[in-house]
């Protein structure tokens, strides 16, 4: 399952609903080992925000943003508070004057930012914490 949870990471969210239609279970196991775009306020440190969102193209971080801001996604905020306060400033103006972006376009923005902490988790740069088992 951990490998599955790897490569389910770089994949739309669709894939996984359609999953959890075939078997609830497996779909439950694969998500608490998967690393995704809602996981970044629970599972990064704060500190670590700004230095691993400047390897994130600007663009890509504002889709992301956009489309996590569109459903209530408590990483927008997360993010927000821990950049920079003239930054954020602009993050937060620029998302106000953005479009809605598609979903598809949103996620692979989302996927794009993950990717970007989990290449500096490997390298040591940053520490991604475990999830808290399920009750």
């Amino acid at each position: 399952p951990k490998s599955a949870a790897s490569i389910l990471n770089f994949m739309p969210a669709a894939l996984l609903e359609d999953l959890r239609k075939v078997d609830e279970t497996l779909t439950t196991r694969l998500q608490d080992l998967m690393f995704t775009f809602e996981d970044i306020a629970s599972r990064v440190h704060g500190r670590d925000i700004a230095g691993v969102l400047r390897d994130v193209p600007e663009e890509e971080l504002m889709k992301a943003l956009k489309l996590g801001e569109s459903q209530g996604s408590q990483t927008v905020a997360f993010v927000l508070e821990n950049l920079p306060r003239r930054l954020a400033d602009r993050y937060v103006e620029e998302l106000a004057a953005l479009d809605e972006v598609s979903r598809k376009e949103g996620e692979a923005a989302q996927i794009e930012v993950t990717k970007a902490i989990q290449a500096q988790a490997r390298l040591g740069a940053i520490r991604v914490v475990g999830k808290e088992p399920r009750a």
